[in-house]
């Protein structure tokens, strides 16, 4: 006697578990920043890694959705534009003028 249900309970946590599997490690990543950043003296950390490799999971999953190439250059063009945006705006945060006051 064989159980379909659980063999099908089975097969739809694995599905969930790859679809999801990207944004689990983005929250990984960015909880990961927060400790070592409570941790650790500001000047010494290194988050370039971070950063890029989150920009590669947002591509990453959005490329499997797409199927056509000017919807994946405009995937493209969206993500480097939204993370230029956010390195401009943490750039206007560290700068002299704005942390003295």
């Amino acid at each position: 006697m064989t159980n379909t249900a659980g063999s099908a309970q089975t097969f739809g946590a694995r599905t969930w578990l790859l679809r999801d599997l990207p944004y689990a490690a983005m929250l990984a990543l960015a909880l990961g920043g927060i400790v070592l950043t409570g941790f650790r003296a500001p000047r010494r950390i290194t988050t370039g890694w971070r950063w890029r490799s989150l920009l590669l999971i947002t591509v990453i999953s959005g490329w499997r959705r797409i199927e056509t190439a000017s919807e994946r250059l405009q995937l493209v063009l969206t993500q480097v534009l939204h993370w230029a945006a956010f390195v401009i705006a943490m750039w206007l945060m560290f700068l002299p003028e704005v942390r003295a006051s």
